[in-house]
């Protein structure tokens, strides 16, 4: 399972956030139910003081009364649950009509109806009335409850909004901040399928200084490869140059000629294996397939029309293959000449893309080649009909770039009885092209 940067940042901030707003809402919503709770008990104690006020001896000294009646319509409504009470020494019994007939006994938690209570109860004494009277009122436990809630519920939703804003934000400050490695890694596979030769900057100075330093990365690569090639040239003239002579000097048919020849060849085989080698990995590549196709024929048209063989080539002019084109002239021109090297009247180069990748198909009518020799040619230096000119390194150079370019290598029979030869290697991207979304057939005799 891959790990995400940006999974790790929004699960961080979710986690934080959430438990932020948790402990808001624990503080807030018990400061809220505190203040409920304390307008319930500063209400109760406003109707104990309001009775207090009003309680005033009977005039036989046989208890109290209520001298001011209380007026709360709240206390009016029977079992309602706000209620109050008075009782104390002898008859005295005052009540709310709430009560309708009832007493409230200790410890005052539940109504005549079983409701449940919060009550107040305090003992006072009035002058003229022996004993303490003992003042109680009561509100509704499920009342206080609703209240709380009522006031709970808009604080929930908006700590629930505020949590989805801020991780919402978080999310987008995530993608934002992690929004250049997308481009980075967009910019790298351009690089890589041939579009762009180098990432473009961003305008961020966090992130334009990795891109500089990928650029500059990129440079030097080119610059070491360039360095390689041309010293890989100038090895091969200084190698060829007395071997040369060795062949000029050494009689024809001599084993000191077939020797020089060999060196010849096998100096030339590694050469342009050690071009390839370095120009595969050149990033930012791209080379036009219909371009390379057309000049192999031009070069070849003189031996095919020396052999009677016509060649044809049917390719689409967007098609490009996200390499050297050096390495695709060596492909191509290897396989183009063996062909008209064995075809009896025709070959064809035909070329398209699939699933993101491009397939060069080159076909001739000759012999073919048996699929148990398949692997035998490949070889360096082998060569199934010595009757035949040629060094026997052309197809073994093939399969060598075929491979360092990341691509396959297939031989099948051709519809006319000889050799199809299937080369899949990477497309680049499609770019501008004057004649975009044609294709070229050119056949040359």
């Amino acid at each position: 399972m891959r790990r995400s940067l940006a999974g790790r940042f929004f699960v961080l901030s979710a986690l934080w956030i959430g438990a932020t707003l948790i402990g808001a809402w624990l503080v807030i919503g018990g400061g809220l139910d505190r203040f409920v709770t304390e307008r319930f008990r500063a209400e109760k104690r406003a109707t104990s003081d309001a009775i207090v006020a009003s309680l005033e001896a009977r005039a036989d000294g046989t208890g109290a009364v209520l001298g001011v009646p209380i007026l709360d319509p709240r206390y009016e409504r029977p079992l309602s649950g706000w209620y109050w009470q008075v009782t104390g020494p002898g008859e005295t019994r005052i009540a709310s009509t709430s009560l309708f007939r009832e007493t409230l006994v200790p410890p005052y938690e539940a109504g005549p109806d079983g409701q449940a209570l919060v009550a107040m109860a305090r003992e006072v004494t009035i002058p003229g009335v022996d004993g303490a009277l003992t003042v109680v009122v009561t509100a509704p436990a499920g009342e206080l409850a609703a209240t709380r809630a009522e006031i709970r519920t808009p604080l929930f939703w908006s700590l629930a909004a505020l949590g989805a804003g801020l991780a919402a934000l978080a999310l987008l400050q995530g993608r934002l901040a992690l929004g250049g490695f997308a481009h980075i890694r967009r910019g790298i596979g351009e690089i890589r399928s041939g579009a762009a030769d180098r990432v473009p900057r961003r305008g961020l100075s966090e992130i334009d200084a990795p891109i500089d330093e990928i650029n500059a990365l990129l440079e030097a690569n080119r610059a070491t490869l360039t360095r390689t090639r041309d010293h890989v040239g100038n090895l091969a003239h200084a190698l060829k140059t007395p071997l040369a002579a060795l062949l000029n000097k050494a009689p024809e048919g001599s084993e000191e000629t077939a020797i020089a020849r060999r060196m010849d060849r096998l100096i030339g085989y590694h050469l342009r294996r050690a071009r390839g080698a370095g120009r595969a990995n050149l990033l930012g590549a791209r080379s036009s397939v219909v371009e390379v196709a057309e000049d192999i024929v031009t070069v070849l048209r003189g031996a095919a029309r020396e052999r009677g063989v016509s060649v044809g080539v049917d390719c689409p002019e967007d098609l490009h293959f996200a390499g050297d084109r050096e390495d695709l002239e060596e492909i191509l021109g290897n396989l183009v000449e063996n062909a008209i090297a064995w075809a009896r009247t025709r070959v064809d180069v035909t070329a398209e893309a699939e699933g993101g990748e491009m397939v060069v198909r080159v076909s001739d009518d000759g012999p073919g080649i048996p699929e148990e020799s398949h692997a035998h040619v490949l070889a360096r230096g082998a060569r199934l009909d010595e009757s035949v000119n040629g060094t026997g390194l052309g197809l073994g150079i093939v399969a060598d770039l075929v491979a360092l370019n990341q691509g396959t290598l297939v031989f099948a029979r051709s519809r006319d009885g000889g050799l199809l030869v299937s080369v899949t290697l990477p497309q680049a991207a499609s770019g501008t092209h004057p004649r975009l979304g044609t294709t070229t057939r050119m056949t040359s005799q």
